[in-house]
């Protein structure tokens, strides 16, 4: 029996010991008799003295998770033990009184060892701890203890916490202190919060999951700690967590960060949260059991390399809210043979489905992948010609990036988009002609074609984006689009052999080194519609003679024609001097 466990604590012989047994079974009989209250909220009943006996009197509490053992002193409540009858509970709250009496002490040796909680919270009425009282070895379920009594006794020869246990508390407490002598983990609790494995941190009245015990097998995350609203899960939080099987995730939560359960090399089973609207870059990657997933009809995004590596990956459905895949999005699920493709107009990044078996389905002999109407990998294309097939819409970004096979590309009149760095590095391509309805070239689409000789872009693109052709050294004739409104950053930089740009009249932005380093420039009218010279975007261009500057331009930044060495002509407006174009300050007119 727990009771007389509990109320047998001093012991002289057994005669003594036989007299305390009636005596404190009588108290505890007439105390149930005249008691029989719920205490302090919980789902039980209280056993102990009545009132008016000042003797030590151990009694039994009743809650949701056990009995408390506990002792009745001088008006003053010790917890001498806590038996719980459930396992895996992520946090224990001790009560702040019993039978009226204020709950002050937890005595040595409580909860050593213990096997079946993670958490407990001393509350503010908890005065002093005794030897022992939370020690714990490698086998211990406890993780962590909230101290809420910044004043609480610990004596300097005693160790009531100790082991692999982080300590919650406010800053400059004792149990602050307590944490720098023994060396324990600690964490100012009113900007941080812990619920079982789990550790939360407290911005603008929501918490953040930020992160997860190392040896946490199962999670459910709540949809609220001490009444603050959990609603996200940051970058790396459980990134690593080799032992963990299972995760709940609420629909409080809105957001997961990227690498969020990078590497969990256990993890079978997740529930994903029906309110976030991406699972960003490498959230699941290397999650190597993760054999099925259900992806929330919220989601619009999966990230580079979201589930990279999940190698018994079989089956997925990806819901019609889903417009966007990225690059490696399941690289390497080995097993995935099954994927369910809701919305047929999806952009996706590179090689998203990049060695499983599913893409097999998809892969062309010439080394040309298409899914649903989307170019998604051409790296292994061996021809040396390519017309890109009239049912694509869309190339994917760096879809050819550094293929050297290739030298001659017309882009068919359904293409609507070509992603970022698609022909990056195509160092023998020579000629693209982009003819029909392109209205969308990626960033850095060209650069390090050294080859590229000749352009021809469509009318309907109306901005060259940042480093599109940076580095296409060869260069020499580029057809413009005639209502083209803006040129990137490096647009053209470095391309030495442009001798000539005629730019048409929509151009209003021309941003920083957009044709620095150009140094077969000779000419350049700059059209009306531009407001600004921005820093650099001319600088390099030793070559250049002749430069006509409209009356509009109300800017011209630092460094605009630095390097302009050639540089005889100049078309001024009346109220600009020459002079200005040669300082390397950034002049306002």
């Amino acid at each position: 029996m727990h009771n007389a466990k509990c109320a047998l604590s001093e012991r002289r012989d057994n005669n003594e010991k036989s007299i305390i047994l009636v005596l404190t079974a009588l108290s505890v009989i007439t105390s149930s008799a005249m008691t029989n209250m719920p205490v302090n909220g919980n789902n039980g009943y209280v056993t102990a003295c009545a009132d008016g006996d000042t003797s030590p009197v151990s009694g039994e509490l009743k809650t949701e998770y056990g009995i408390i053992c506990y002792t009745i002193e001088n008006g003053e409540v010790k917890i001498d033990n806590y038996y719980f009858d459930k396992s895996d509970i992520p946090e224990v709250t001790l009560p702040t009184e019993i039978e009226g009496y204020p709950v002050t002490t937890v005595a040595k040796d409580a909860f050593f060892n213990e096997k079946n909680v993670t958490g407990i919270i001393l509350p503010e009425s908890i005065k002093r701890v005794e030897d022992y009282a939370f020690s714990s070895d490698s086998s211990s379920s406890l993780r962590w203890v909230r101290v809420e009594n910044a004043e609480l006794e610990i004596p300097q020869d005693s160790r009531p916490f100790s082991g692999d246990i982080t300590l919650y508390g406010k800053k400059d407490s004792t149990a602050e202190l307590y944490s720098y002598r023994e060396n324990l983990s600690f964490i100012d609790y009113e900007t941080k919060v812990k619920y079982g494995d789990i550790t939360g941190e407290i911005v603008n009245g929501e918490i953040a999951i930020i992160s997860c015990d190392k040896k946490a097998a199962e999670v459910t995350i709540p949809e609220e700690i001490n009444g603050i609203p959990v609603t996200s899960i940051n970058y790396l939080a459980f990134g690593g967590c080799q032992d963990l099987k299972s995760v709940y995730i609420p629909d409080s939560v809105k957001s997961i960060g990227g690498s969020a359960f990078i590497n969990c090399i256990s993890l079978t089973d997740i529930r994903l949260s029906e309110t976030i609207t991406e699972i960003p870059a490498y959230c699941f990657s290397k999650c190597k059991v993760l054999m099925d997933i259900t992806i929330p009809e919220s989601v619009v995004s999966i990230g580079d390399s979201a589930f990279e590596s999940c190698g018994y990956m079989e089956r997925i459905t990806i819901p019609e809210s889903v417009t966007i895949i990225g690059s490696y999005a399941f690289r390497n699920c080995l097993c995935l043979d099954e994927v369910e493709l809701l919305n047929h107009n999806i952009s996706y990044g590179l090689a998203p489905f990049e060695n499983t078996d599913f893409i097999e389905k998809f892969d062309f002999s010439d080394g040309i992948v298409v899914i649903d109407h989307c170019l998604v990998d051409g790296r292994n294309y061996k021809g040396d010609s390519l017309t890109v097939p009239c049912f694509v819409f869309e190339i994917s970004p760096r879809a050819f990036e550094g293929n050297t096979n290739l030298t001659r590309v017309i882009i068919d009149p359904n293409v609507k988009k070509i992603g970022d760095s698609c022909f990056s590095g195509c160092t023998s391509l020579e000629l693209a002609k982009i003819s029909g309805d392109v209205q969308e070239i990626g960033s850095n689409c060209f650069s390090g074609c050294t080859a590229l000789d000749w352009v021809k872009l469509p009318d309907t693109v109306k901005e060259i984006r940042d480093g599109t052709f940076d580095g296409c050294i060869s260069l020499s004739e580029i057809f413009l689009p005639a209502k083209l409104e803006k040129i990137g950053k490096q647009a053209f930089g470095s391309c030495g052999k442009l001798e000539k740009m005629e730019l048409p009249e929509t151009v209003t932005e021309i941003n920083s080194e957009a044709f620095k380093g150009c140094a077969g420039l000779k000419e350049i009218t700059i059209p009306s519609a531009v407001t600004e010279l921005s820093s650099y975007c001319f600088s390099g261009c030793s070559g250049l003679t002749e430069v006509t500057i409209p009356a509009n331009i109300t800017e011209i930044r630092s460094n605009s024609f630095s390097g302009c060495t050639s540089l005889e002509k100049v078309t001024l407006h009346d109220n600009i001097k020459k002079s200005a174009f040669l300082l390397s300050v950034t002049v306002r007119v």
